[in-house]
């Protein structure tokens, strides 16, 4: 998850500072995004772990993550959880979920 939130932020600092943001400006929105990001990778992992797993709540929280990573210019990243998403939705497995959150 680390790795993950690092580089989301430092996509995030290129991605608010062109569009014309104030350096208080960006280093807020950091912050905030940053929480935010935290907070439902935990909530996620944390789901993704519940026997069993409650596949709406699971599939909300991928749909959040997706948007939040590609509002901070994470869209490499926003695209896998978009993909997990799908995926999800069709076979209702975490293993992958599980996985890629162990990775990174």
């Amino acid at each position: 998850m680390e790795h993950l939130i690092t580089e989301t932020l430092g996509y995030a600092r290129d991605h608010f500072t062109a569009f014309g943001l104030e350096t208080a400006q960006v280093d807020a929105l950091l912050v905030a995004g940053e929480r935010d990001l935290r907070k439902e990778l935990l909530q996620l992992k944390s789901l993704a772990e519940a026997v069993p797993a409650d596949a709406d709540k699971v599939a909300q929280s991928l749909h959040a993550l997706k948007g939040l990573l590609m509002n901070m210019g994470n869209n490499n990243a926003g695209q896998v959880f978009a993909e997990l998403e799908t995926a999800f939705k069709s076979t209702k497995e975490v293993a992958g979920i599980l996985a890629l959150l162990a990775a990174g």
